[in-house]
């Protein structure tokens, strides 16, 4: 049962709006980073647009939807700020241009990075 059933259901509309213009508009500022870490910070804000559509839909497939994303979500964000934090250990750079040759030197990191992106 929401707090505020009636202010939720009136503003719907207004709600799945914004968290469209968020996924898409922060999706394509995470697509312009240079900076891995910000890189996924940015994609998790846009990943938390589709919660909060899954949400403002009021059925039970948004709800479960909603749910199973941020469940998923917190694993595999904290797995990609781990790898970030591995990859920042033995590059000393959380810049994307110099992850060059990873795969080559790390391949089974490369591979469950590859698993959690």
């Amino acid at each position: 049962m929401p707090i505020a059933p009636d202010a939720s259901h009136a503003l719907a509309p207004v709600m799945i709006t914004l968290s469209l213009i968020a996924v898409v508009y922060i999706g394509l500022v995470a697509l312009t980073q240079a900076d891995m870490k910000k890189l996924i910070a940015y994609s998790s804000i846009s990943h938390m647009g589709f919660v909060t559509l899954g949400f403002f839909i009021f059925n039970e497939y948004g709800m479960e939807g909603a749910l199973l994303q941020m469940i998923s979500h917190g694993f595999v964000a904290g797995a990609l700020f781990l790898c970030i934090g591995v990859l920042y250990d033995r590059v000393h750079s959380r810049q994307i241009v110099d992850y060059g040759g990873v795969a080559n030197k790390m391949p089974v990191f490369a591979a469950f990075f590859m698993l959690f992106a």
